[in-house]
Formats: structure tokens, C-alpha cells, sequence
């Protein structure tokens, strides 16, 4: 995704975005724990380059979702860490 794009697409719809791409690695790949895993640890790399990519943005709004995704994966990162221990 180039950065002329990036600058016309939403928040709601970048969100959108990755919730479908990870429902559809999940029905593709949907046969087993590791495979879930897979799939988990993809949709977070597309998320995670998609909040760098946003964060680069010339556009204030862009690098706002960048830090709302970023944020977003820290407080799950932190309450996965708790509900492990």
C-alpha cells in the first residue's frame, strides 16, 4: 500500500481490513493449534507494519492510528502477559 493511498483510507476501514484478512487465514488455515498460531502471528505483523506505515504519514490523523494500533497491541500484550501468570 503506497502512502497516496494510505492517505484516503479511514481508521474504521484499516481496522476492517485486518479483521478480514485474518478471517480469511483463519478459514484457510483452520486445522490445528499451530496453524491458529501462524495465522495470529500474521495478522499482528500486518497490523503492526500497517501502524509504522501510518506512523510515517505525513497526515497528523494517519500517525494517530498508527499510535491507536500501537497502543491497542501493547494493552493486549499487557493483558495477556496478566491473564497468563
Amino acid at each position: 500500500m503506497d502512502d497516496d493511498t494510505l492517505r484516503h483510507i479511514a481508521k474504521k476501514d484499516l481496522h476492517t481490513l485486518v479483521f478480514f484478512i485474518e478471517s480469511m487465514l483463519t478459514s484457510i488455515l483452520e486445522s490445528g493449534q499451530s496453524l491458529e498460531t501462524e495465522v495470529y502471528k500474521y495478522s499482528e505483523m500486518i497490523e503492526l507494519e500497517l501502524a509504522f506505515k501510518c506512523l510515517q504519514m505525513p497526515i497528523l490523523e494517519k500517525k494517530f492510528i498508527g499510535h491507536s494500533i500501537l497502543a491497542n497491541k501493547i494493552n493486549q500484550t499487557k493483558t495477556k502477559d496478566t491473564e497468563s501468570s
